[in-house]
């Protein structure tokens, strides 16, 4: 059995998550960028380098490992050419290759064991036309919950540890995974929408609405990705909902990167920019688009500090 979030965060101001699948794939030459499928390409035609990169990351000190099932859907499986079984065999070989990376990594002495997080995309990173950073696709909430539960039911019985539901642009698919994550209470999970404005999911949706959609159910947190990372602190003040509140932070980039309209923040080091989050109630910090290796070594240390 998976273990609770109240197990995941003992004794540890926060757990650091990996950073991005694809930028690490791009910088080996691996060529993922455009293709339907994405990273779940090199899952299914070079997963030697997938488990080197989940290895880089359990060995920069990670918490926990995202499998490269983000754009892995049976229906895109399917699309491009495999059978449903070859399908639903792709999207475990995410959970599998994570686990061998970190069997690979005890074996060499690696101080932690890192938890597997299996990533699902929204319906918008099947369709491959940028419609997941708006949410604008003209499916109804059946459509949505077809197209959704295949992977969620896979991913649930595997030996994943989290069920990660990444890059959510609105609501009304936040309340379809909800609902099917609501039916697992046994393993932990996080909703993770994405904003434009700091406020409001990418479709316009006020981020408080996704913090009450599962303020119910203890092992369902929300967080926020795929976001500039000077959005998160408004972000964290926008979805407050009472006690409940954002809970997972991955943004693009440098964490204390601003535009030039926000200088003031700019002397803030990454440690001073993690703290404040974590006051605020963030317990898993990672790295989206454009992050390696080398974010999670400097969040390792900030989880360092913190805990003395």
């Amino acid at each position: 059995m998976s273990p609770s979030w109240l197990d995941l965060r003992a004794e540890s101001p926060f757990l650091v998550l990996d950073g991005a699948m694809g930028t690490e794939l791009d910088r080996l030459g691996i060529p993922v960028a455009g293709h339907p499928l994405w990273s779940a390409r090199a899952l299914l035609e070079f997963p030697r380098a997938v488990q080197d990169i989940h290895l880089a990351y359990a060995q920069a000190g990670a918490d926990i490992l995202t499998t490269a099932t983000y754009q892995a859907s049976l229906s895109g499986l399917v699309a491009a050419g495999l059978s449903r079984s070859q399908a639903t065999q792709g999207l475990e070989s995410g959970v599998i290759v994570a686990a061998r990376a970190i069997e690979i990594h005890r074996a060499a002495g690696g101080r932690q064991t890192p938890w597997i997080a299996a990533a699902l995309g929204p319906y918008g990173a099947y369709l491959a036309d940028r419609s997941e950073y708006t949410g604008m696709y003209d499916v109804d909430r059946a459509a949505l919950y077809e197209f959704h539960a295949p992977q969620v039911e896979i991913l649930a019985r595997s030996d994943a540890d989290i069920l990660a539901c990444e890059s959510i642009p609105s609501l009304a698919e936040g309340e379809v995974l909800a609902d099917l994550l609501a039916g697992i209470p046994e393993k932990p999970a996080w909703l993770s929408f994405t904003s434009q404005d700091g406020r409001h999911t990418s479709s316009g949706d006020p981020m408080r609405d996704c913090v009450q959609l599962c303020a119910a159910h203890s092992h369902i947190w929300v967080g926020v990705n795929c976001v500039q990372p000077h959005r998160v602190a408004s972000l964290l003040q926008a979805g407050r909902v009472k006690e409940h509140g954002l809970r997972v932070a991955y943004p693009n980039g440098e964490l204390h990167r601003v535009p030039a309209a926000e200088r003031p923040l700019a002397s803030l080091s990454v440690a001073q920019v993690i703290s404040a989050w974590i006051e605020a109630g963030v317990r898993v910090v990672g790295g989206c688009c454009g992050t390696s290796p080398a974010l999670t070594r400097t969040l390792v240390r900030c989880k360092e500090s913190l805990a003395e």
